[in-house]
């Protein structure tokens, strides 16, 4: 075979390698850089091809965030708390982790336009839709509707309804606040329970009674831990000998002096009292704030010392059941008057005493020893306390 038939046979297959490498030089110039959602904004949309393509593109694309695929429908609330998320990994420098990579003015550039946009979506659906979907009430905004409702304020159903789930550590949360058959049985129920305590027990109103503690009926006990500094009975500003009390118990000078807050060990209320139904029961005493010196004595405070009362069963030291303030802090002053509040009871509760910023005394077991309780040393001018000459209950 000569050269020139030779020729013949190869230019054909040069021109067709040219072509084909031709081609696919037009194929690779027409396909794009990885892309992202056309729908971002032109400067956002280039702030992020440069800075964050190289690792969150395609399948491989870390944490599996794949930002060529992620929509920028911020109508979308799942898709928005996505880009939520973006947003806070920026501003925080977490993202990119180079910081190096991305200058001050460049994240800042994209924290901005990510938040407008994120903004701006978010407004645009509160407007529409509201600031929250619409949820069931918890168990505790139930109970608290019926109490206001029906004007019991010490309905208590709480507990009969299941417990609310949590989303985020968040128990009002749509997401979470389902309703199954399970629950609206119980909120069923819990709404019979109340309504029966509603309703009327008879025609008439129970009868109004009334209770008067003076002398060593003012407190349960003759004394209390701590020792004689923490509480005593006194007559003309002079602690009376304990083993004298029987003498004074119905004596009105007698005053119950309390020198401490009630807090474990503790328990204070007045003898014989116990509520026979739940309500509000009025209260008035009269009390003055006192000063404890040395040997017991008793003189006028120069400040005034604040109090509550706190609801519990009568028990011991060691509290069976609730215990709660009730009938708001109170200032005694110095001078004796008489002061009035409301207290709310269940039945079969009384309630103590409840002096506030007093000391509370310390209790320990010296050598393995039966415990004991130390009141601490006096201030400078004495020991503030409280002082109450007779106590009402309606």
């Amino acid at each position: 075979m000569n050269r020139s038939v030779a020729n013949a046979f190869h230019i054909p297959s040069a021109i067709r390698l040219l072509v084909t490498v031709q081609a696919v030089c037009l194929l690779l110039c027409a396909c794009p850089p990885s892309s992202i959602a056309s729908n971002i904004p032109g400067p956002l949309n280039k702030l992020i091809r440069q800075n964050c393509l190289d690792c969150h593109d395609g399948a491989s694309a870390e944490g599996g965030l794949d930002l060529a695929s992620l929509a920028f429908t911020l109508d979308n609330r799942k898709v928005r708390d996505r880009w939520v998320r973006i947003h806070d990994r920026v501003q925080s420098k977490e993202m990119p982790p180079d910081p190096t990579t991305l200058s001050v003015r460049a994240r800042q550039t994209l924290v901005g336009l990510l938040n407008d946009a994120i903004t701006k979506a978010d407004h645009s659906d509160v407007m529409a839709h509201g600031r929250g979907p619409l949820r069931r009430l918890t168990r505790e905004e139930f109970e608290q509707n019926l109490r206001d409702i029906l004007k019991l304020p010490l309905l208590d159903i709480r507990d009969m309804l299941p417990e609310d789930r949590e989303a985020y550590r968040f128990n009002k949360s749509t997401n979470a606040l389902d309703m199954s058959r399970v629950q609206l049985a119980a909120y069923l129920d819990a709404t019979e329970v109340a309504l029966q305590q509603a309703m009327a027990s008879g025609p008439k109103p129970p009868p109004v009674t009334k209770y008067r503690a003076i002398g060593t009926r003012l407190f349960s006990a003759t004394s209390t831990f701590g020792e004689r500094e923490a509480m005593f009975f006194a007559k003309d500003n002079q602690a009376v000998d304990t083993k004298k009390l029987e003498t004074f118990k119905d004596d009105p000078e007698l005053e119950l002096a309390l020198f401490r807050s009630a807090h474990w060990p503790y328990y204070g209320y007045p003898r014989g009292f116990v509520a026979k139904r739940a309500g509000e029961y009025r209260i008035r005493f009269a009390a003055r704030a006192v000063l404890q010196g040395g040997r017991y004595q008793l003189k006028p405070a120069t400040d005034p010392v604040p109090m509550t009362f706190r609801a519990r069963k009568p028990s011991g030291p060691d509290v069976s059941g609730d215990v709660r303030a009730t009938g708001g802090i109170m200032d005694i002053q110095p001078e004796p008057k008489v002061y009035e509040t409301t207290i709310r009871l269940l039945p079969t509760e009384t309630f103590e005493y409840s002096p506030l910023g007093l000391p509370v005394p310390l209790a320990r077991n010296v050598n393995g020893g039966p415990p004991t309780y130390r009141y601490p040393p006096f201030p400078k001018n004495g020991q503030p306390g409280v002082a109450f000459q007779w106590l009402e209950v309606e």
